[in-house]
């Protein structure tokens, strides 16, 4: 292998690293991340598509990804989850603990609320490549 060669895969890498950290994160405020790839594999558990601040402030929703699973069911920056298919959290590894029982297709109640008050929601989970993908066309 060449130098341009390794340059050019030196890139890519770092490249992936980014994606994966802005889509899945490398905090543990980002819900669905940390992404463990596991002998090259993504995660096979559902995600939603929004981030925490750093450190987590409560359970208040920093950032919903454009057309993302979350977005689509109506959540907005800003929101406070409170519960998922009725069991309250009460942490950002609360919701991960939730978010990774789940599957991509399978559908959520999430409750949330906001300055108007509590809002319930239903968020069918979405797949690891559709979030890498949209992150990407978002971005």
């Amino acid at each position: 292998m060449n130098y341009l060669q390794l340059s050019h895969l030196t890139v890519a890498a770092l490249f992936a690293v980014s994606v994966l950290c802005s889509v899945a994160g490398c905090g543990e405020g980002n819900v669905g991340g940390p992404v463990t790839i596991v002998n090259g594999s993504p995660p096979e558990h559902g995600m939603l598509g929004v981030t925490f601040g750093e450190p987590p402030q409560a359970l208040i929703i920093a950032d919903v990804l454009l057309d993302g699973p979350a977005f689509q069911a109506g959540v907005e920056a800003g929101d406070e989850i409170l519960s998922i298919n009725n069991e309250k959290v009460e942490s950002a590894d609360d919701v991960l603990a939730i978010v990774r029982s789940t599957k991509p297709g399978d559908e959520v109640v999430l409750r949330v609320r906001r300055s108007t008050g509590d809002v319930e929601m239903q968020v069918t989970m979405g797949d690891f490549a559709t979030i890498v993908a949209l992150t990407r066309l978002n971005d």
